[in-house]
């Protein structure tokens, strides 16, 4: 991995950052300082560990934009449940309804 390449995964990581603590406050997140070179999740968030990734295109927010097309007639909060064959299900949601459900708004 290049240098600028671990530069912008740490920048991704420090706006994930202070996301999360605008909007959960700071007593509820730990950032993982260590990570890069220990391992482990990026940063803490209640019961939540989260991974942030940066990429210039992510084709599964085309499946989400489908969801958020279907669901806002309905007044319903948008969500894709995923799976690779063989694969464990995932849920991809917008962050701020996340935020929300992690407030316990929802």
């Amino acid at each position: 991995m290049s240098k600028s390449q671990r530069d912008k995964g740490q920048r991704r990581e420090r706006e994930a950052y202070a996301h999360l603590c605008d909007e959960l406050g700071h007593q509820h997140i730990e950032r993982n300082y260590g990570q890069a070179a220990n391992g482990g999740i990026d940063i803490k968030a209640g019961p939540f560990g989260v991974e942030v990734k940066a990429r210039a295109s992510i084709s599964c927010v085309r499946w989400l934009e489908q969801s958020i097309a279907a669901c806002g007639p309905l007044g319903l909060v948008p969500m894709v449940y995923a799976r690779e064959d063989r694969g464990e299900p995932i849920v991809i949601m917008r962050a701020a309804d996340a935020m929300k459900l992690m407030r316990g708004e929802m």
